[in-house]
């Protein structure tokens, strides 16, 4: 089996099980020009496009794709949406069919709940899905389901030509001319069938090895000229019809009797005509051509990675793994690229107006808040690192140091003969973390020494209350309460810790694999804080009024209210007796209480909130805990009123309370 949907999906056919958390307490993804990626479907109603992804769910544009909105089926892989009746239905990986009665507002699980669903089609009252255990049929617009007359095979694609369906599966095509009642395998029987569609009378399917037509609705096939890859998808404007290959796109100007190869390097699982603008959803995100396929531009849906984010006015930018710097006016909630579009954007500072950027060209200045971007004279070298003290800018490149003292005019080699992958100043001091640890200088880089943190890779630093942090690569958190004399390793240990954020005593910690840790204590104690967002390389975080910003390698920006992230710190570090869970107080509450616990011995802890059904509400804790005494709030602003339990479980204890919410 050659099909590049199931990279993923039989790694994953044991994880079936999913723990929902309210959208106030988890990281959600924004937004419209910095989100998406891998596009596996595309449907078109009107003005609105639907876009199903790879793991981030549905996204819908609703001004033919200008710019985009994540639904709150944000956390699936989407391979199939169709319009039935009042519904629309999203077809999944592993959970089935989803229905939406609200234009895509909310999503409802259909009774067809544990199958890969790759395909839907509507024929009269009627509704189709090809799936990982053959097609079945909805009679209600897709929220009941019955198992139809082909049980057995994969079904990628279906197609309603008239009375007719076909059905592209692991076996090649069959077709049914009773409504699904009975079907019959075709000539083509030996191919994987990716994708039905129907051409100026001509019928065609893609396959793993190419382009097969049918003159005869299906029953009969031959082969064409296009070469023996994956096809996965078709679009046609005028005379022109569009092949979305494994390699990338072809075009036919003679309905399939030759081929041209336009675009390469693209998995194009989707594509879709709108008044003339073709849309091809690929593995690299969406891309449109309003030419016919000769010119091709990456719309504002796509995955990219974010390394840096610094703030300016009312601006916060974002530096980007090769799209160069966007940026918001409201709190990450929209993006939009800046002057700069193309580049890949490392780290930034800021001074007053002026916006200092670090790239893999050298270094970027603005010096109106981000409105305009001059390269300066270090325009040969890769900045990892960058930061300022008074007019003195300094950049750490690969084996090269540069001071510049006239706000990035100018720069002059510095002393530094290391990688210096961060850069942090604290007084009159500045530090740098390098692959030998961490350097300070005492005289504004002219010279450095070692301090006794020599013996780790340094990728990020960060000052706290009374404490830097250095985060290593596989041993976690150092601190240094001496200004670098001595250092100590943090509980978080055993990480290679990519991005550091530090407001007052909360320390949070981006990680390679590992998602996101906190700490409420000055960096003595550390949870992860993983909901929504999961253990996606995290390789940026920055702290901005009300929010937390995480930039990932692949998933874009991401959001979270500073507030809510805070839920849990430790209160004493007295070892209790055993462990204890009081009652919360206020009981009732409206709507945050706060709920005190007890841990007598390190270990791993949670807390749990659940509803009268028994159904997880919000995991409060989830983590290593160090012995002492504990206090987590919980805010159930989105809950309705109610009775709720808490349940506080380690390895050998589990204790229950209940809590009344009243609104």
């Amino acid at each position: 089996m050659n099909n590049p949907i199931f990279k993923t999906v039989f790694l994953c056919m044991i994880l079936v099980f999913a723990i929902t958390v309210p959208s106030n307490s988890q990281w959600a993804q924004y937004s419209a020009g910095l989100s998406g990626g891998d596009v596996r479907t595309l449907t078109v109603n009107g003005s609105t496009i639907l876009s199903g992804t790879n793991s981030n769910g549905i996204f819908i544009s609703g001004n033919n794709g200008s710019s985009w909105t994540q639904t709150s089926l944000n956390d699936k892989s989407v391979y199939a949406i169709i319009y039935s009746g009042t519904n629309i239905l999203a077809g999944t990986n592993l959970y089935g069919a989803y229905y939406s009665n609200d234009a895509g507002s909310t999503w409802l699980q259909s009774s067809l709940s544990s199958q890969i669903v790759w395909a839907f089609a509507v024929s009269g009252s009627n509704t189709f899905a090809g799936t990982s255990s053959g097609i079945f049929v909805s009679t209600n617009s897709g929220i009941n389901w019955s198992a139809s007359g082909l049980p057995t095979n994969f079904v990628y694609s279906l197609f309603v030509n008239g009375s007719t369906i076909l059905a592209g599966t692991n076996l090649g095509v069959y077709y049914s001319t009773n409504a699904g009642a009975n079907w019959t395998q075709s000539s083509l029987n030996n191919k994987e069938v990716y994708v039905v569609y129907l051409n100026s009378g001509t019928m065609l399917a893609g396959t793993n090895a190419g382009v097969y037509s049918s003159t005869n609705n299906g029953i009969n096939w031959t082969t064409s000229s296009l070469p023996a890859t994956n096809v996965y998808s078709f679009a046609t404007n005028g005379a022109n019809l569009f092949a979305g290959t494994a390699d990338g796109i072809y075009i036919s100007t003679n309905n399939g009797s030759s081929w041209t190869y336009i675009i390469d390097n693209w998995s194009t699982f989707s594509m879709l005509n709108q008044n003339g603008t073709i849309y091809a959803g690929t593995n690299s995100g969406l891309f449109t051509s309003a030419d016919n396929g000769g010119f091709w531009e990456k719309a504002p849906l796509y995955n990219m990675g974010i390394y840096a984010f610094t703030k300016s006015g009312s601006y916060l930018f974002a530096g980007t793994d090769e799209y160069g710097i966007y940026k918001s006016s409201n709190d990450g909630q929209f993006w939009e690229p800046t002057g700069i579009s193309t580049g890949i954007f490392l780290c930034f500072t800021t001074n007053g107006n002026y916006v200092y950027s670090g790239a893999v060209d050298g270094v970027y200045l603005s010096s109106n808040n981000g409105t305009n971007w001059i390269q300066t004279s270090l325009n040969n070298d890769a900045v990892y690192s960058i930061a300022v003290n008074g007019s003195t800018v300094f950049a750490g490149c690969g084996y090269a140091f540069y001071i510049s003292t006239n706000n990035g005019t100018n720069w002059s080699q510095g002393t530094l003969n290391e990688v210096s992958t961060s850069l942090l100043v604290s007084g009159g001091n500045v530090y740098s973390g390098t692959y030998n640890g961490v350097f300070v200088s005492t005289n504004n880089g002219s010279t450095w020494t070692q301090t006794s943190l020599n013996n780790r890779s340094v990728f990020s630093l960060a000052l706290g209350t009374g404490r830097m942090f250095a985060g290593t690569e596989g041993f976690g958190v150092y601190y240094t309460t001496n200004n670098g004399t001595s250092w100590m390793q943090s509980s978080l240990s055993n990480y290679k810790i990519t991005s550091l954020a530090v407001s007052g005593n909360t320390v949070i910690a981006g990680t390679e694999a590992d998602g996101i840790y906190l700490s409420n204590d000055n960096g003595n104690t550390w949870f992860p804080k993983n909901q929504g967002i999961g253990n996606q390389y995290i390789m940026g975080l920055y702290i901005s009024g009300s929010y937390v910003f995480a930039g990932t390698e692949m998933n874009a920006v991401w959001r979270r209210n500073f507030s809510e992230i805070i839920n849990i710190k430790k209160i004493s570090d007295v070892i209790p007796g055993g462990f204890i869970l009081d009652q919360n107080y206020p009981n009732p509450f409206n709507p945050v209480t706060r709920i005190r616990y007890e841990v007598p011995v390190a270990g791993d802890v949670s807390l749990t909130v659940f509803d009268l059904k028994g159904q997880e509400v919000q995991r409060l804790v989830n983590g290593m805990h160090s012995p002492g005494v504990y206090e987590a709030n919980f805010n159930g602003s989105s809950l309705s009123s109610g009775v709720y339990f808490y349940k506080l479980q380690s390895e050998n204890f589990t204790a229950v309370k209940k809590m009344i919410l009243v609104k």
